[in-house]
């Protein structure tokens, strides 16, 4: 994966102090907001793709796939913003 692909944000997570709910990038629903290395994301659609990935789409129309085993962190309404 490229650097700006969903695969890089696993790099905050509750050992780093955060205490947020993670999830498997196929249990990710719309509205679901996900904490990213490169900052926050929002995800507005999901489709599940072929050999255990999902294709996930963001709030400003970028896409990416990532694999299914991936967990993100995903964000309180409270905790969103910087």
């Amino acid at each position: 994966m490229n650097h700006h692909s969903v695969g890089s944000i696993g790099i905050f997570s509750a050992g780093d102090g955060w205490s947020v709910p993670l999830k498997r990038v196929d249990e990710l629903k719309p509205g679901d907001k996900i904490r990213m290395k490169i900052g926050h994301a929002t995800v507005v659609a999901t489709e599940p793709l072929e050999g255990e990935r999902t294709l996930l789409t963001f709030y400003y129309g970028t896409t990416h796939a990532a694999d299914n085993a991936l967990t993100v962190d995903v964000l309180d309404d409270d905790e969103w913003g910087w």
